[in-house]
């Protein structure tokens, strides 16, 4: 809930923010308000209350200046270290204009109406998150007080509905002001209360006293515990942790009122937060401002929620049918939809382009039993691989090089060259993973060549080889569109792994670094695993003469410091080829029986 409010809490300023903004050179000089919270500002029911004070704040259209400070009244609260601390800040705001003070809780309460004069003056201060605050009427400088009103009897008539044979509830409450303040609403709602529980006090005990207490509950027992952060021997505790000790301590059942303290071994309850009491206090302090005194104070009470922790109602067997319809279940455990969202959504999107590509594949090959033999494979595929997007697109790689009659582990050893490649020419951790996973499709485009011009045994005339130059610009519509990082990447491949060093390639003409390096990368993978691959058309090249073409071409097809990286390297890259080599069987399963070689075609 803090998460969601802290978001809200932005969005909201931010809308503020753009209909003030016109106003803004009208608010000069601008208030300087003094914030004083009771306790730490690690404290969540503090953070709730200061993020309700600067939301409300920012929303007005001349925002005051805000200062804070914290009295850390949990952990220490002599009146000496109150006298020492006054003296502190009177020295810290002397001559500071402090237009208005808000104090959040009891503690701050009683120190700005015991040392408030000497530090700010006359300012007036308004006073939230108050417990019991009709029992101590404010005096100068505090001008109004707002409660916090806990709803004891909500959270226990709850607690009854889901405990119905409970006949006893045991309130655990601390030896500071708010505790004390709170021991004494919770006797006073009870005693009005139609509740078949008898109220048992825990109070003036050690933490160590109240877990043997605790300890001798029966299951059928409620315990009520209100925010505790001082025992009895005056040792002072970080929130949450009383309420984890006594949790693990009994077998009963354990109710807050408060949400900072559910998720710590606490059931849950009706519970309130601190972010509306800080909005009711900046909201009032700016009408006495403005010279709307009659409109405070204003005793609101602030909204409730039901707020449950999934892990303590199941440790109590606690069925959820028991809840309130609108209760809000903190740790439950994730869907699958919620646990692989990040990866489904984004398959999903590849899965439609995926079907599109494949259908138009279905038309293209009709009456061809290999293609529709290796589309089925494929699709079969798909099946198994279709919560991971880099899956999707080494699958779509493998549709493409079957239909061009070449192997599947052809992308394979394209898309793990590259990476070596890219690894020993720089490229980030990062980089390397989209390179690996787009560089399967960078034949995408092969998808709309004609089948009779690309399974073509033979060379390819001119008019044919430019029809199959087309792939390219055919990969880039394909996948332009997509906002993906590892589908633009596959896009820029697909569109520039045929341009050349210098500048002779094609779609474009680009020449040295103009082209992705990612392109120029895959290009040389590509052309490198192709020359030593028996294919359709031509038997494997040697490897000395498949080096021999590549330095060739070094500063003309490929981009020299690559070339360079691949020759200083080839051992290794020899054994990645090794490692993905093809099944013995795949030349007879996409080639059919073995024939003559026919001329090597010039690569495309």
């Amino acid at each position: 809930m803090t998460a969601f409010f802290r978001v809200f809490s932005l969005v909201l300023g931010l809308v503020g923010w753009g209909a003030d903004a016109a106003v803004a050179q009208d608010c000069e000089p601008a208030r300087t308000i003094l914030v004083i919270h009771s306790y730490a500002p690690d404290y969540s029911w503090t953070q709730a209350q200061n993020e309700g004070i600067t939301r409300a704040f920012a929303a007005q259209a001349c925002a005051p200046r805000v200062r804070i400070e914290y009295l850390d009244s949990k952990f220490v609260q002599t009146e000496a270290y109150f006298a020492e601390l006054a003296q502190i800040l009177a020295s810290k705001y002397q001559g500071a204009q402090i237009d208005g003070v808000i104090t959040t809780d009891n503690s701050a309460f009683d120190f700005v109406q015991n040392y408030g004069r000497g530090i700010f003056g006359a300012a007036p201060t308004v006073s939230g998150g108050l417990n019991a605050f009709n029992r101590t009427p404010p005096r100068p400088p505090v001008v109004a007080a707002l409660p916090e009103i806990a709803d004891h009897v909500g959270t226990l008539r709850q607690a009854y509905s889901q405990n119905p044979t409970a006949r006893d509830v045991y309130a655990i409450v601390d030896t500071t002001v708010t505790g004390v303040a709170i021991a004494t609403e919770i006797r006073d709602d009870m005693k009005l209360a139609k509740l078949p529980l008898t109220l048992h006090m825990l109070e003036n005990l050690t933490l160590e006293e109240i877990e043997t207490e605790v300890a001798a509950l029966p299951a059928d027992a409620i315990v009520y515990l209100v925010p505790f952060f001082r025992d009895a021997a005056n040792q002072a505790y970080a929130e949450g942790e009383v309420a984890r000790r006594v949790a693990a301590a009994t077998k009963a059942p354990v109710y807050a009122s408060w949400a900072s303290e559910v998720q710590n071994g606490v059931v849950g309850g009706r519970t309130i937060t601190g972010m509306r009491l800080g909005e009711e206090a900046a909201q009032a302090l700016t009408r006495w401002l403005d010279g709307a005194a009659y409109a405070v104070p204003l005793p609101v009470h602030p909204p409730y929620v039901d707020l449950y922790d999934d892990a303590a109602l199941k440790r109590h067997h606690i069925d959820e049918s028991l809840l309130p319809a609108d209760a809000t279940i903190l740790n439950r455990p994730p869907t699958l939809w919620e646990r692989h969202s990040n990866i489904l959504i984004p398959a999903a999107g590849v899965i439609v382009v995926l079907g599109a590509l494949l259908g138009l594949a279905v038309q293209t090959l009709r009456g061809q039993r290999l293609i529709n033999t290796s589309n089925a494979r494929v699709l079969a595929m798909n099946r198994e691989v279709i919560e991971t997007q880099r899956e999707v697109v080494v699958t779509l790689g493998e549709v493409i090089e079957a239909r061009s009659l070449e192997t599947a582990n052809h992308v394979h050893r394209v898309a793990a060259i590259s990476r070596f490649l890219g690894g020993k020419a720089g490229m980030t951790a990062e980089d390397l993973d989209i390179l690996e996973g787009a560089s399967p499709l960078h034949d995408v485009g092969k998808i709309g060549i004609p089948e009779e011009i690309l399974a073509k045994p033979g060379k390819l005339t001119p008019e044919e080889f430019e029809v199959i130059k087309t792939h390219t610009t055919i990969g880039q519509r394909i996948l332009k569109n997509s906002t993906r990082t590892l589908m633009h990447a596959a896009c820029t491949i697909a569109y520039e792994h045929h341009e050349r060093w210098d500048g002779k390639g094609y779609p474009r003409g680009l020449k040295a670094e103009e082209i992705h390096l990612m392109a120029r990368i895959t290009m040389l993978a590509d052309v490198y695993d192709a020359l030593l691959s028996e294919r359709c058309y031509k038997p494997a090249w040697p490897e000395s003469e498949a080096l021999a073409f590549i330095l060739g071409e070094r500063g003309a097809m490929f981009d020299p410091a690559l070339v360079d990286v691949l020759i200083d390297n080839v051992a290794e890259v020899r054994a990645i080829r090794e490692a993905l080599a093809d099944d013995p069987e795949s030349r007879v399963r996409f080639c059919g029986p073995p024939r003559a070689p026919a001329q090597a075609p010039t690569s495309t």
